[in-house]
């Protein structure tokens, strides 16, 4: 009876180091809820929807049906291109960042996908990459067994814990550098498509086009012209260029 008692208490005192153990390694662990985006499910989801309406808008027109309903398929199809491709493409998971370590815990799939969980040591990353981008942004790692991990973020799910693990990030890798002798294969931070002579290029190329289109427009004078396609190539050209001043500024500091 008392090697019962003994092999007892000697179990639950077990079961409480490992608790204790756990709730020690929770002060030292930083979690992030970060929903990541499958640009070709987007891409593929988006390109159906906006296909759909157009059909439907066609066979409206030869049928002339009323004007409201092209009304209301409008509204239905902005809709559908807002929040349909988002829910289809998208995925929850959950970073868990230590001094030894980044876990990836996969809460929910995207379509299709059966993506498993991950676990990376500081010492394993070669190097990392964030690009901003309009609608996606990019992070990037680059493993130093050859694997590169790559992961899409909405910029509209502002809900998450993403910004937050950006600096996070930051903080750790700055920190893993300056510890021992890790400065001789430190993890580097890759430069951004607007940091690049490529990106310069298509800067300058993007701005010459937006200057000379009204110059072009006052003389040819044209009697038609698409104008959600110009102010969308406008967006787009403005969006990238002032990303390339603003990294060649913050270079320049």
């Amino acid at each position: 009876m008392d090697l019962l008692c003994g092999s007892a208490e000697t179990v639950f005192k077990f079961a409480g180091q490992q608790q204790a153990g756990k709730r020690w390694l929770l002060l030292f662990m930083d979690v992030f809820k970060i929903k990541v985006t499958a640009l070709p499910i987007y891409s593929i989801s988006s390109t159906f929807i906006a296909l759909i309406g157009m059909s439907l808008g066609v066979y409206m027109a030869i049928m002339h049906v009323n004007d409201v309903y092209f009304f209301i398929l409008i509204l239905f199809g902005l809709a559908a291109l807002v929040f349909i491709p988002d829910l289809l493409s998208t995925a929850s998971t959950e970073w868990s960042i230590t001094e030894k370590e980044i876990k990836i815990k996969w809460l929910s799939q995207f379509l299709f996908h059966k993506t498993q969980d991950q676990t990376i040591t500081w010492d394993n990353i070669e190097e990392y990459k964030f690009q901003l981008q309009r609608r996606f942004s990019f992070f990037k790692l680059k493993l130093r067994d050859n694997i590169s991990l790559k992961y899409w973020h909405s910029n509209s799910a502002v809900e998450d814990d993403f910004d937050a693990f950006l600096i996070n990030f930051q903080k750790h890798v700055l920190k893993f550098n300056d510890e021992g002798i890790n400065f001789l294969h430190g993890i580097k931070r890759s430069k951004t498509i607007y940091e690049t002579t490529g990106g310069l290029a298509l800067a300058l190329i993007l701005t010459a086009f937006m200057i000379s289109f009204p110059i072009l427009f006052v003389q040819l004078k044209p009697h038609k012209v698409d104008w959600i396609y110009i102010i969308a190539a406008y967006s787009g050209g403005i969006y990238f260029t002032s990303q390339v001043i603003a990294f060649r500024r913050k270079k320049k500091q």
